[in-house]
């Protein structure tokens, strides 16, 4: 399998096959079906089980069913904060290629990963006219306790290729959502970062300060911050 990877990273011309890179993207209409789910509710309770069937707006999670000891719950995104989704129940076509299997030589950066094969959807609060809960991929466990990154669901079906049973990213997204130090999510569009992302994100990072800031570097300086910054 290592082999193989590494073969189709070369294939595919992808340059950062081994440095810190985001976890591959999950798309939401594509996680039912599976087993040893969990999701933690409002309450801060967690059940384990396994999601059903799903309604979606667009790429996004309105509703969804959920099994939990023979009992079938309907949940709204407002009910819960996390859906933990197992990457390796998927079908085989869509599973989720992890940070570690790309990192294999990064044993820094392979320390902080999750040992699981949980694919995370945390509820996010976009501001607006309108206030709204939405479900959003984690894309930088284990190194998100100062920048939190999520995928963007109008990108999620941007630049994916199927190859052996892994989805793997052609290119870079080009917006996220993002959270910093707990505060309110905001979209960050890759024509911002190179000028805005030092006062945007890394305001007290002096790691960061005099380095070119390229968007295709963003999972490393993201790695960088919460390591060495406030």
């Amino acid at each position: 399998m290592k082999t193989l990877l590494l073969g189709l990273f070369c294939i595919l011309g992808v340059s950062q096959a081994f440095t810190q890179s985001f976890q591959q993207k999950l798309a939401q209409n594509q996680i039912t079906n599976t087993k040893d789910d969990y999701v933690v509710l409002v309450n801060s309770d967690t059940l384990y089980g396994r999601i059903n069937a799903i309604s979606t707006r667009g790429n996004s999670i309105r509703q969804f069913t959920f099994k939990h000891n023979d009992q079938k719950l309907k949940l709204e995104v407002s009910d819960v904060l996390a859906i933990g989704v197992t990457a390796t129940e998927m079908g085989q076509s869509n599973r989720a290629l992890f940070s570690r299997k790309a990192s294999e030589e990064d044993k820094v950066f392979e320390q902080f990963l999750p040992k699981d094969d949980y694919v995370v959807f945390e509820r996010i609060l976009l501001q607006g006219r309108k206030d709204r809960f939405e479900m959003a991929q984690l894309l930088n466990r284990g190194f998100d306790s100062k920048i939190k990154v999520y995928a963007h669901p109008d990108e999620e079906d941007q630049g994916f290729t199927d190859v052996s049973g892994f989805v793997l990213d052609d290119v870079m997204d080009r917006i996220y959502y993002v959270s910093v130090n707990g505060m309110p999510v905001f979209e960050l569009k890759s024509a911002q970062y190179r000028k805005g992302a030092l006062s945007l994100l890394y305001s007290n990072c002096n790691a960061l300060k005099d380095i070119k800031l390229r968007w295709m570097d963003f999972a490393e300086h993201v790695f960088t911050h919460f390591q060495d910054c406030n």
